[in-house]
């Protein structure tokens, strides 16, 4: 139920302008409150798991932005871009402060495209590889775009 500033005056028994006073001195507006209340509906889930924390484990361990909205049943991509934005953050500049201005990935650590060709010449899948090096099979698709 969204609630006017006069239903709650009325139901603590105060003015508006008491609760106005209150938000006011710290650093709230009605506005404000009712904004940090919704995001934290739509996005705690993010929150609960560790925030931007978490997010950038999870670019750490090669998930793409799809893989997280799958682990976190997420509707898209852009939930996970209205919470960065919501704390001054873009994707990229996640993943920049995750792996400064060289961007690596564990693919890298294998050989990168010369051992993606060694695994294509010896037969191997797409999901049989990231099994192997232990990634999401949408990373590697992600490495090499």
């Amino acid at each position: 139920m969204n609630k006017t500033q006069e239903d709650v005056a009325n139901e603590l028994g105060i003015s508006v302008g008491a609760i106005v006073s209150y938000l006011h001195a710290r650093g709230y507006s009605w506005i404000k409150l009712r904004k940090a209340v919704t995001r934290a509906k739509k996005y705690g889930v993010i929150d609960e798991k560790g925030g931007l924390n978490f997010l950038m484990s999870c670019i750490e361990d090669g998930k793409t932005q799809e893989d997280i909205v799958k682990e976190l049943k997420l509707n898209t991509v852009s939930s996970i871009h209205t919470y960065l934005k919501y704390e001054d953050y873009t994707w990229a500049k996640l993943i920049e402060e995750v792996f400064g201005y060289e961007r690596r990935s564990l693919i890298d650590d294998f050989g990168g495209l010369n051992f993606l060709k060694e695994c294509i010449r010896d037969g191997k899948t797409q999901v049989a590889v990231a099994k192997e090096i232990g990634i999401a099979s949408t990373s590697l698709e992600s490495y090499l775009k």
